[in-house]
C-alpha cells in the first residue's frame, strides 16, 4: 500500500515537472518574440527635436524618434511595429492605446504603458522606465519626468537636506543638472 502511494506521488511530481517545463518554454518563447518585435523598426539618426514647421516633440521622446511625433507628417499617429494607427488626440492621454513595450508608443510623457521608457530632456542618454513618470520622484536631473509635479503624501516627504544626502529627489523638482 505504501509502495503504491509512493509510486503515485512520484508520478504526480513528474507530470507536474513536465507541465512546468512546458510553461517555462512557452513563456520564454513569448518573451523572445516580444523582444524581436520591438527591435524591428530602425530609427533615423540625429534628427532635431523640432520639425521644419516648428512643432515640438512631446516630452520623453528620444530625438531619434522625434519625426514620428510631428503631426504635419501624417494625419494619424502610427504605433511602433504594430501597424495600429490612432488619431493625434490619443497621444499622451494617459491611456496606453498602442500596447505595452512598443519603442514608439502613444504615451511618451506619461506612465500609462508598461515596458516603455521616458527619455530625459536634458540628457537624452538617460532613459527612465515609464512607470516612474509622474511618481513624485525626480529621476531626470532636470525634472522632465515629473511634468505634473505630483506631490508625495506628507508621511513620505523628506527634507531637502535628506534628499540631497540620499540622492533621491522629490517633487517639486529642482534642476540638478551640472551640479
Amino acid at each position: 500500500m505504501a509502495h503504491r502511494r509512493l509510486h503515485r506521488l512520484i508520478q504526480s511530481l513528474v507530470i507536474f515537472g513536465v507541465l512546468f517545463l512546458i510553461y517555462q518554454m512557452y513563456a520564454l518563447n513569448q518573451l523572445q518574440e516580444t523582444t524581436v518585435r520591438s527591435r524591428r523598426r530602425k530609427p533615423l539618426p540625429d534628427l532635431p527635436p523640432v520639425s521644419s514647421r516648428g512643432h515640438k516633440t512631446p516630452v520623453g521622446v528620444a530625438a531619434r524618434w522625434a519625426h514620428l511625433y510631428w503631426e504635419e507628417t501624417s494625419d494619424h499617429f502610427s504605433c511602433g511595429d504594430s501597424l495600429r494607427v490612432l488619431p493625434w488626440t490619443k497621444v499622451n492621454d494617459d491611456f496606453c492605446d498602442c500596447g505595452h513595450g512598443e519603442d514608439v508608443g502613444d504615451e511618451p510623457s506619461t506612465g500609462a504603458c508598461l515596458d516603455t521608457f521616458f527619455t530625459c530632456s536634458y540628457d537624452p542618454n538617460v532613459q527612465v522606465p515609464a512607470s516612474r513618470v509622474n511618481d513624485g520622484l525626480c529621476d531626470c536631473c532636470d525634472g522632465s519626468d515629473e511634468p505634473k509635479d505630483v506631490p508625495l503624501p506628507a508621511f513620505a516627504r523628506l527634507s531637502t537636506s535628506r534628499q540631497k544626502s540620499l540622492g533621491v529627489y522629490q517633487t517639486p523638482c529642482i534642476n540638478r543638472c551640472q551640479l
